[in-house]
């Protein structure tokens, strides 16, 4: 139909990825960032293995891209009420600062 925009649904491993590569993270940067092996961090960017919320999370802020994207949603992110989640995001900014 014309003028119809069609926007591509990318899975979550490919959002990694390119989320990885605008930051101008290679994976080994990138997981001492996150916390993470860097063997884990390979599975969530091959599609091997989902990545679990909270890595998604941090992902996202070391990134700087909205969880939302990474998630494959098209709406915002609302606040984190995961205790376990904020307390793991204080943790990793105290490790970057």
């Amino acid at each position: 139909m014309p003028g119809t925009i069609t926007i591509p649904d990318f899975p979550v491993h490919y959002r990694i990825r390119r989320a990885l590569e605008v930051a101008g993270l290679d994976p080994e940067q990138a997981a001492e960032k996150l916390g993470l092996h860097v063997n884990t961090l390979y599975n969530y960017t091959s599609g091997r293995r989902p990545p679990r919320k909270v890595a998604l999370i941090a992902i996202a802020e070391v990134t700087r891209v909205p969880l939302w994207w990474l998630e494959g949603g098209s709406g915002g992110d609302g606040p984190i009420t995961d205790a376990t989640t904020r307390g793991y995001l204080r943790r990793m900014r105290r490790v970057a600062a």
